[in-house]
């Protein structure tokens, strides 16, 4: 993706469909799939595409009725041939043959730039993780020093699964000109035109009711905080390890309704969930109906824990739900095989296709110690110790874990378990 502007701009097999939108649209009111489009507090889910900086604006934003007001990204691109880079994030659960309703504020400063305009790239990602046809929503003509808001509707084209959304800034083609072509984003919206309805997809990587090594029994308690100003219903599944679950999130079990900014604690969700003697992932689902809503709907951490073998209490780890990732490597620090304490490594496929990766175990020096091939089915779960992959006594060391399949997202991570408490200590991938 480093390269991904370039290879936007030489990709000549590429559909290519320009959406001229001439002036703004109305209000819109379904779920916004973008992460913090209102850029209100920072610029968290939003990356950098290559040549273009980011940065957030705390003293300015959208001044436009309906505008969420200060707090706005202002970026900066430094490439120059004509063609544009800026802030983008992968929205996932696209569904194809829908309409969306693509929307943002900008502001260009006239004064010492050499930005020539603005536009929004929709580039669709295919079920395989290929990249397909892109689209373009621009606006003309194009306003500098004031805040413009315009909008399109495009139609996500058969066979997509996810769309990569980049608002940009536009440069003219120059090789000697050093300077960068500026502008300010606020209040950027997707969504599915018609929809009144908000879902937010969630993922657990490792999930138990069971017992484990030493005398440990293992079991999950969920924390759920509903972040919007309407109630919220919690559906789930479990994702048994090693099993295609495509059907398991066709069939959702509802665990619990939480009022308006309201918290639940949710105890053995696992159990909840009808299963027993087993461990795994969780789909977690938070559905709401209202107009306007935001792409997270709830907060969710849950805690794995074991009962204290001495006395009261217990020792767990606090494992924070998540989206379904994005990242095809990861790197985790921290593989112990001792007396004192056991690591295990565990990996979710959080897509509906079979995912295959490699892990690369290597040692506190630095040397490989073993490799390993894993094949997950459909949103399938895997968790293996460091014995079972081949590795020997560690006293630290680090796992790399890299996507070797076309299509497939994953989260993966580490538990270390003291081998005389229990106690444990989780480790996302990173």
């Amino acid at each position: 993706m480093s390269q991904f502007n370039r290879t936007l701009t030489l990709s000549l097999c590429t559909v290519i469909v320009g959406i001229l939108i001439l002036a703004p649209s109305g209000n819109v009111t379904a779920q916004n799939l973008l992460q913090n489009g209102d850029f209100d507090f920072d610029t968290g889910g939003w990356r950098p595409a290559a040549d273009a900086e980011i940065s957030f604006r705390g003293d300015t934003g959208s001044s436009l009725d309906g505008g969420s007001g200060p707090g706005s990204v202002e970026l900066r691109y430094f490439y120059w041939n004509g063609t544009g880079g800026g802030p983008y994030q992968v929205i996932q659960n696209i569904t194809e043959g829908t309409s969306y309703n693509v929307t943002a504020s900008y502001f260009i400063p006239s004064q010492d730039n050499v930005a020539t305009g603005v536009d929004i790239l929709v580039w669709w990602i295919n079920g395989d993780g290929s990249f397909g046809s892109y689209e373009f929503v621009n606006t003309y003509p194009m306003e500098f020093d004031t805040w413009t808001r315009f909008s399109g509707t495009i139609i996500a084209p058969g066979g997509t699964v996810a769309a990569h959304v980049e608002l940009r800034v536009i440069t003219q083609a120059s090789d000697t000109e050093t300077r960068p072509g500026i502008a300010l984003w606020d209040d950027a919206l997707f969504t599915e035109e018609g929809s009144d309805e908000a879902v937010q997809a969630l993922f657990v990587p490792a999930a138990a009711s069971v017992n484990g090594l030493g005398g440990t029994f293992w079991s999950t308690t969920g924390w759920f905080s509903n972040t919007i100003d309407l109630p919220i219903t919690l559906h789930g599944a479990f994702l048994p390890p090693g099993e295609d679950n495509t059907a398991r999130l066709s069939n959702l079990t509802e665990l619990v309704t939480i009022p308006a900014h309201g918290f639940t604690e949710l105890k053995d969700i696992v159990g909840t969930l009808g299963e027993s003697d087993v461990a795994g992932g969780l789909y977690l689902e938070a559905r709401a109906s209202g107009a306007g809503l935001p792409a997270v709907l709830a907060k969710v951490t849950t805690y794995t824990f074991t009962p204290n073998p001495t006395g009261d209490g217990g020792f767990g780890q606090g494992l924070p739900a998540a989206g379904p990732g994005v990242l095809n490597r990861v790197v985790i620090p921290g593989l112990f095989k001792n007396s004192k304490q056991r690591t295990n490594i565990g990996i979710l496929n959080t897509s509906a296709q079979t995912l295959v990766v490699i892990l690369e175990i290597r040692d506190a020096a630095g040397v490989e110690v073993t490799t390993a091939t894993w094949t997950l089915p459909p949103f399938a779960q895997r968790q293996s110790s460091l014995a079972s992959i081949g590795a020997g006594s560690m006293n630290g060391g680090t796992v790399i874990i890299t996507r070797q399949s076309s299509a497939g997202s994953f989260r993966a991570y580490t538990s270390t378990v003291d081998q005389k408490s229990g106690d444990a200590v989780y480790n996302p991938g990173q």
